[in-house]
């Protein structure tokens, strides 16, 4: 009788798995439902989320429009300071992991610079920020705001 690792069967469940939340987030980009969402759904409820995503119908009402998290230069420093700081937290957790002296050394610099390079953003996405909030947004409309203002100072006759 042969007898089979069993850390090979989980490794094998497991890409069956993965493999099965795949097709779900495919399934629900044909229902315009949210890719991302049913993927993570689909890793924790696996064969239960095929199946409701076969048995629910397409949603009535047009879905939302897809934000870009790069389409405003504030929100590319505040993308880049987040996967800044998430790296540099994951260097420094490695580095309490490694035994000889170059490899703490190593992280301390890469912590540093990663702690430098999250703290620039951030002061990059505050200036864009406070810089755009000072700057009207109104395109089409400067004209008829002009108008309006021209109108408040004529003299009231």
């Amino acid at each position: 009788m042969e007898t089979t690792d069993s850390s090979t069967n989980w490794t094998l469940n497991g890409w069956v798995w993965f493999a099965l939340a795949l097709v779900n987030a495919g399934l629900a980009e044909q229902k315009n439902r949210s890719r991302l969402a049913w993927f993570l759904g689909s890793i924790l409820l696996g064969p239960i989320a095929t199946a409701l995503i076969v048995m629910m119908g397409r949603p009535t009402e047009a879905p939302a429009p897809t934000l870009h998290p790069f389409s405003d230069r504030a929100d590319r420093y505040f993308s880049l300071a987040g996967v800044t700081s998430i790296l540099t937290l994951g260097v420094i957790f490695l580095t309490f992991l490694g035994t000889t002296w170059y490899q703490l050394a190593g992280g301390v610099v890469a912590g540093i610079v990663g702690m430098t390079l999250s703290a620039v953003f951030v002061v990059r996405y505050y200036r864009v920020r406070s810089a755009s909030r000072a700057q009207p947004h109104q395109i089409g409309s400067e004209p008829a705001a002009a108008a309006s203002h021209a109108e408040s100072e004529a003299p009231q006759g």
